[in-house]
């Protein structure tokens, strides 16, 4: 049981996949900086970003929608994020072999945020975030039938295996993936789905 709360909320967990997203995004912050010329954020403003929202911003319940629905998306959203986080790095790291069918968890478990983000909109009461929600709902229609086929495809190539740890065995082994043609393929498609999945440019209508 101990061991299960540190692999949630330690490694490969919550605070892992946390400070690894944070450095991630303080990257892209970087990289941005850097094409537009400008110096950027130092390697500590995300930390730095999340304790000013954590303990200096107020928050603001909507007064027309529902507050308990509006707080609770986010918590489901972090949730399912963190749980996806777990379940794909358990293997990468030969923590744990996972289970039979883990791929299709995870697939569900990543679609969490965006539902989330759809519920906390609509919660809010406001007409602002009811269009964001309907645009977000578009892309799901569009992505996630395609992350889907994407994992199909991903199935098919490893012999029909569900697990995720039999996938990546399969590639170590033998041939990874991405010396095939198809292979190739999946992953541009993949790169378009994980965009599209952290509303990054082309796919940021949500936020506009």
């Amino acid at each position: 049981m101990a061991l299960n709360l540190l692999y949630f909320f330690v490694f490969p967990g919550l605070l892992f996949v946390a400070t690894a997203g944070a450095l991630l995004s303080w990257f892209d912050r970087k990289i941005t900086a850097r094409v537009q010329f400008r110096k950027g954020p130092p390697l500590l403003q995300p930390f730095y970003d999340f304790f000013k929202l954590l303990l200096v911003k107020e928050t603001i319940l909507p007064k027309h929608g529902s507050p308990f629905i509006f707080l609770l998306a986010p918590v489901f959203a972090v949730f399912g994020a963190t749980m996806a986080g777990v379940f794909i790095l358990l293997p990468l790291f030969n923590i744990s072999t996972g289970f039979k069918g883990d791929l299709i968890v995870i697939f569900y478990l990543l679609t969490i945020p965006s539902f989330s983000y759809i519920t906390g909109s609509l919660a809010s009461g406001n007409p602002l975030a009811a269009v964001g929600s309907s645009r977000e709902m578009k892309l799901i229609l569009s992505y996630e039938l395609t992350f889907l086929l994407l994992i199909a495809a991903i199935i098919m190539k490893a012999g029909q295996k569900f697990d995720l740890n039999s996938v990546i065995t399969i590639q170590q082994e033998g041939t990874p993936f991405i010396r095939s043609i198809s292979g190739v393929l999946l992953f541009i498609v993949g790169i378009f789905c994980v965009q599209a999945k952290l509303a990054l440019v082309p796919f940021d209508m949500p936020e506009a």
